[in-house]
């Protein structure tokens, strides 16, 4: 388990969870994604914001957040899902936006969630063969 600032990185059996707490600045996010993803990922994450609010994100944090997931795609295996835990039908909004964002640098399968139980099904549950 490592922490940096709001955001902790726990990893769980078949994903990592970001564990994200408290007014998050964009740039602590970026921050996580490289410490994590630099060593031997898990193919699959769960961001878990329901203790986070997410107000300071923009489009341009967006666009940084999704462009640093996109420089170790490579190292997450194959099908990579990632799915993101939101509190609100606001936040659910906004997020539903960045993936679509992120999705055009980093072909990732990304949902959004307003439960835990169901994002870790929806990561432990299997990926039909190509």
């Amino acid at each position: 388990m490592t922490s940096g600032n709001r955001v902790e990185t726990v990893d769980r059996d078949g994903y990592v969870e970001f564990v994200v707490r408290g007014f998050v600045d964009p740039d602590e996010v970026v921050a996580a994604i490289g410490r994590y993803y630099s060593g031997a990922p898990q193919t699959h994450s769960l961001w878990n914001n329901s203790e986070a609010t997410l107000s300071t994100f923009t489009p341009d944090s967006f666009a940084r957040i999704a462009a640093e997931a996109g420089k170790y795609l490579h190292k997450r295996g194959k099908n990579p899902r990632t799915a993101i835990l939101v509190n609100t039908a606001a936040e659910n909004m906004l997020i539903k936006a960045f993936s679509a964002r992120a999705e055009t640098v980093a072909p990732l399968d990304i949902r959004v969630f307003g439960d835990r139980e169901a994002a870790v099904a929806w990561l432990q549950s299997r990926i039909p063969a190509d």
